[in-house]
Parts: structure tokens; sequence; C-alpha cells
């Protein structure tokens, strides 16, 4: 004999009142809030050395950042503000006074260049103001001047930059420009004497010592 009823579909046969639900997934106990999670375990070490709390740094790394030092950008533990060395007073005196060179031999490699580059006018005006006589100008004294006037040029930007770099380095830096004026002076007496060489008869009429008149004395 056949079961020709229709087979039981959503829970069409089951007892009246009866609702599935899905099962509940186990949870683990809820901690409370005063009462603080359990410490991890420690962790072994090799060699028969102590178990490390990983809460805590090894002493390994504590003495390794001792020795090292403080991370970039904090005080070291433990270091006053009296530990600190304070600039050396003779390196500020030496500042100021590399300062003061500087702007001195600036002002003067300006007014040396501005002469370089006119030397056959600044020749004629010489040789008229001490009665040399007059002073013909030629390629030879321009081009010298114009050498002169770029070598100071080259020279007081060569100072400036080594002067700034000694300050920084915290060296003593006065002594550069003391050297630069030393070689901007050569640098002129050359040039003008390239210029006296292009005009022989005014180099013989400054060379040229006047006759000493001789006083006789009366009896």
């Amino acid at each position: 004999m056949t079961d020709e009823r229709p087979k039981p579909k959503y829970g069409e046969l089951a007892p009246e009142g009866w609702v599935w639900q899905p099962p509940k997934e186990a949870t683990p106990d809820p901690v409370p809030e005063n009462e603080a999670p359990p410490a991890p375990a420690p962790v072994a070490r090799p060699s028969g050395r102590p178990p490390v709390d990983p809460r805590w740094p090894a002493p390994d790394a504590r003495a390794a950042r001792s020795s090292t030092g403080a991370p970039s950008g904090d005080p070291a533990t433990g270091a006053e503000p009296s530990d600190v060395p304070a600039p050396k007073r003779g390196l500020t005196v030496d500042v100021n006074i590399t300062i003061v060179l500087l702007v001195l031999g600036t002002l003067s490699v300006g007014s040396s260049v501005a002469t370089l580059l006119d030397l056959n006018g600044y020749m004629t005006t010489a040789g008229a103001t001490f009665g040399l006589g007059g002073y013909p100008a030629n390629e030879v004294t321009r081009i010298t001047g114009v050498t002169g006037a770029v070598l100071h040029v080259l020279l007081i930007a060569g100072t400036v930059w080594l002067s700034i770099r000694r300050i920084k380095r915290q060296k003593l830096a006065f002594w550069v420009p003391l050297t630069a004026a030393i070689v901007s002076f050569l640098i002129t007496c050359v040039c003008v004497a390239i210029a006296f060489s292009q005009a022989p008869e005014l180099l013989d009429s400054l060379t040229t010592l006047p006759a000493v008149a001789t006083i006789t004395p009366t009896p």
C-alpha cells in the first residue's frame, strides 16, 4: 500500500506553535571591566637563559640602547642642560671679525673692479695728476684691466664661500679675508705694472729722482 499523501514541505508536519531557530554559536565569557586581561605567557629563550616577559624589552636590548644613546630628537637619559657644550667665546669673536672683514673686502673689491675696467683712463688721470705727461691708451692695458677685474670678482666670491663654510664648521675664519686682501693687492700691482710697461717714458718720469740742489752755507 502506497502513501498517496503529498510530501511535507517547509515544516507542514511540524507541531502547532513550533518555530525553527538557528543554533547559537559558542561565545567566550565576557571579561569584567575591572579585571585586566591575563598576561601573555613568558617566551622561553634558548641556551638555558631565563624566560623573557614580552611586556618588557630584553636586557640585551636595554643595554644596547643605553650604549648607543637615546633616539634622535630626544634628549639623552640623565643628561642635564649644563652638559651641552656651549659655543666658545673665541669663535663668536672670530665670526664678528670675519663678517666685518668680508664687508670691507667687498667694498674694496668693488672700487678696484671699477678702476680696472677703465685702466686706460685711470693711467691718464694719474699721469696728469703727478705731472708725468699723458698716457697712450692701448688694447693691452684694457685687456689687463678687464682680466684683473674678473680675478677680483672670483676672489671675493671664493673668500665669502670659504669663510661661511669654516664658520659653519666652527673653525677660525678671520684669516681667509685677510689672505684674500693680500692676493687682491698683488693682482692690482701686477695690472698697474703691466699698464706702466706700455708707456716707458711715463715709467722713466716716475722713477727718475729730481736733481737735489746743493746749498753752500755762507761763511
